[in-house]
């Protein structure tokens, strides 16, 4: 019933107690594919040690690095025969009644194209760090919202939790339907950073959301996580006006909530320009790459952008060079 995917690169470390957790689960009518993505650590052989398994169905090591997390869903994807695909990232683990619980979801709601649930965060000793309610505590209603479980229908409801940021913030935490998935192609694999968004967006707007306040899953965070690298990175705020573009085109958002939205999403960006030097020349580089979503998104604040970025710039040739 379940395609069990495992995307790994370079996470020798956390790979037997990623797999342990998925051969010990309650619900055991699942295969489990393995992908590595030309890991440099001794990753590769302890998958190896794993191929004789009645679960295991697929090993399959690239021969060169694909570039993008989301190539590697793909792939998996492409290898599937399941109803239900788990992306169960290499360096999380999961509670024994996941999959027991996320299925019963799906098959009782057969409108649901994608379920997650809860996640307790943890550092790379293991040891809990806190929980995603942190993250999702400002969407929707607030964190009332997320402390019981409830279906927003696609168009109609996930678009306006959508609008504020990625909901699902570590794939692991879902189980997806596998005809959806390939109904809108697979994961948006052109992304480095917001593919995952994307997708999900994707899906949305032709299928159901489920959610459960049970933590099911432990999202691990690293030095090395493509969370921790995105921070204040010039081509994941391009990647994710290119996504808000699109909530607001397949999506019906009060104007209300749009505006407050857009409003924030620029202010961060001017926030950030005025105190990461790094990220304020990156982003004047490379801003005809993102203009193009950002005027999709919201033309009025673009231009406005435009003047405060024109006048940051002449501000930092002047004290750099003098007038």
């Amino acid at each position: 019933m379940v395609s069990v995917i495992v995307p790994n690169y370079n996470h020798e470390r956390f790979l037997r107690q990623r797999l342990d957790s998925i051969l010990g689960q309650s619900f055991q009518d699942f295969e489990l594919i393995l992908l590595d993505d030309l890991s440099s650590d001794g990753s590769q052989a302890l998958l190896e040690s794993y191929a004789n398994h009645p679960k295991v169905a697929q090993v399959c090591f690239n021969e060169r690095n694909g570039g993008s997390p989301y190539r590697q869903w793909n792939k998996g994807l492409g290898l599937a025969r399941g109803r239900y695909v788990w992306i169960a990232e290499s360096d999380d683990y999961a509670a024994p009644d996941f999959l027991e619980q996320l299925v019963a979801v799906m098959e009782r709601s057969p409108g649901v194209g994608i379920a997650f649930c809860k996640s307790l965060k943890v550092d790379e000793t293991g040891r809990e760090i806190g929980s995603t309610d942190d993250w999702l505590a400002d969407v929707g209603r607030g964190l009332a919202q997320w402390q019981t479980d409830f279906i927003a229908r696609g168009r109609e409801e996930a678009g306006r939790l959508l609008i504020q940021k990625c909901i699902i913030p570590n794939v692991s935490s879902s189980l997806i339907r596998r005809e959806t998935l390939l109904a809108v192609g697979g994961a948006h694999a052109a992304m480095r950073y917001c593919g995952d968004y994307l997708t999900y967006v994707r899906l949305l707007e032709r299928s159901d959301l489920a959610y459960l306040a049970r933590p099911l899953n432990y999202f691990r965070f690293s030095s090395q996580s493509v969370r921790t690298k995105m921070v204040h990175s010039w081509l994941h705020e391009r990647e994710k006006s290119e996504v808000l573009s699109e909530i607001v085109k397949g999506f019906e958002i009060p104007k209300p909530e749009l505006e407050c939205v857009r409003f924030a999403y620029f202010s961060q960006l001017l926030r950030i320009s005025r105190y990461d030097r790094a990220f304020f020349w990156n982003f004047v580089r490379h801003l005809p790459q993102f203009q193009s979503a950002a005027r999709n998104f919201c033309p009025s604040y673009y231009r406005s952008l435009l003047v405060t970025l024109g006048r940051m710039l002449r501000g930092s040739i002047v004290s750099r060079f003098g007038p």
